[in-house]
Order: structure tokens, then sequence, then C-alpha cells
């Protein structure tokens, strides 16, 4: 367990974007798991994993990952 989150440590504190992403997880899936009662259950832990890939995916969007795509894109055409 410590490998892990030394790992997720390192991440969080090297890849801009983790911290917020994993934030933003924990407290607005944390809230939900609590809200439908699903804390401490296999479908709870099942529901938690399978919705980090989203968040991260909808918090680099919000980053700007398609302003900076679309930027570059425009200044290597000139």
């Amino acid at each position: 367990m410590g490998e892990s989150s030394s790992l997720m440590s390192f991440l969080s504190q090297n890849i801009p974007g983790v911290r917020g992403a994993s934030i933003t997880h924990d407290s607005f899936f944390g809230m939900t798991e609590h809200a439908f009662g699903m804390e401490n259950t296999w479908y709870g832990t099942a529901f938690t994993i399978g919705s980090i890939p989203p968040v991260f995916a909808v918090q680099y969007g919000a980053y700007g990952i398609y302003s900076y795509d679309y930027f570059y894109k425009n200044m290597v055409k000139e």
C-alpha cells in the first residue's frame, strides 16, 4: 500500500491536473456513494474505480487540451 500511495503522491506533484482531478473525483463521487449508501460495498468500489477515467477526461478537457491543440495547429500553419 505504501508504494501505491507514494506513486500517487509523485504523480499528483509532478503531472499537472492529477491533484485537481483527484480532488474533484473524491469529493463528488464520495458524496454520491454516501448519498446512495454504497460505502464499503463491492459495487461502491466498482463505481469508484469505474468513474476515475471519465473524471480525468473531463478535468483535462476543462483545462483546455482542445484549446492548446487548436492554437498549436494554427501556429504551425503560419
